[in-house]
């Protein structure tokens, strides 16, 4: 079986380890585990943001786990699983721009392509200048090179890359967050039985204690970005 990962480049959920050369990450290890209930080989692919979509729909891969937002567009296309992550989308730019909404207007910001977030900052933030970058890390690398006012994303992503930025004291979390999102496993419509073995891998790997294990790896205290967890994974 085939399963999608995302860029090796969106830490923590993936990112290249450079003494193994393979990429780990949150959704890495949950993947795995999604695998095991099954009871099937894990086939991992790397792909960039725009072709998750396109990669599930002709079928180079069968399922994606990759920090893939569940949305009202996507859910046109594909079906999702039972959500497995919960994550704030902020602003993360210099200090005192972005003190409200309305501090977008006219603004400069650097946006992974592909992504829900910049379909939805050209639907909703119009006024918004965007420059999209194929990876995470070139959003830091656009702040750093003062190209842009900020950068957009989740903040489990911000908390991590911000140990990149150059002259932390310049920049800044917005106050107020763009959207609250439930990432889910990608799945191509009319495919119920694998949304539903899927579902209940999900369900059994919380019941299990097995998805906490994950995220506090990840994210708890000792882990990439500490973050308590809020959320279970409920039907």
């Amino acid at each position: 079986m085939n399963q999608d990962r995302y860029q090796g480049s969106s830490p923590p959920f993936s990112l290249l380890d450079p003494a193994t050369k393979t990429v780990k990450g949150f959704d890495i290890d949950m993947a795995l585990a999604i695998a095991r209930q099954l009871g099937v080989k894990a086939d991992l692919k790397t792909l960039e943001s725009d072709q998750r979509l396109p990669f599930l729909k002709d079928r180079t891969v069968d399922i994606i786990v990759a920090d893939f937002a569940k949305t009202d567009e996507r859910e046109k296309e594909i079906d999702f699983s039972l959500g497995y992550f919960v994550a704030e989308e902020r602003i993360y730019g210099k200090v005192g721009k972005f003190k409200d909404l309305p501090d977008l207007n006219g603004a400069t910001i650097a946006i992974n392509s592909g992504s829900s977030l910049e379909a939805e900052f050209k639907k909703r933030y119009k006024s918004t200048h965007l420059v999209s970058v194929p990876d995470k890390p070139d959003l830091i690398k656009q702040l750093n090179a003062g190209l842009v006012d900020g950068v957009a994303a989740s903040m489990p992503i911000l908390y991590e890359l911000q140990s990149k930025v150059q002259n932390k004291k310049q920049f800044e979390y917005s106050p107020f967050p763009l959207d609250v999102k439930i990432y889910a496993v990608g799945i191509r419509k009319k495919e119920k039985g694998l949304k539903q073995a899927i579902d209940d891998a999900l369900l059994a790997l919380e019941k299990s204690g097995e998805t906490a294990k994950i995220y506090e790896r990840w994210f708890g205290p000792n882990g990439e970005v500490p973050i308590p967890r809020t959320f279970t994974i409920t039907r």
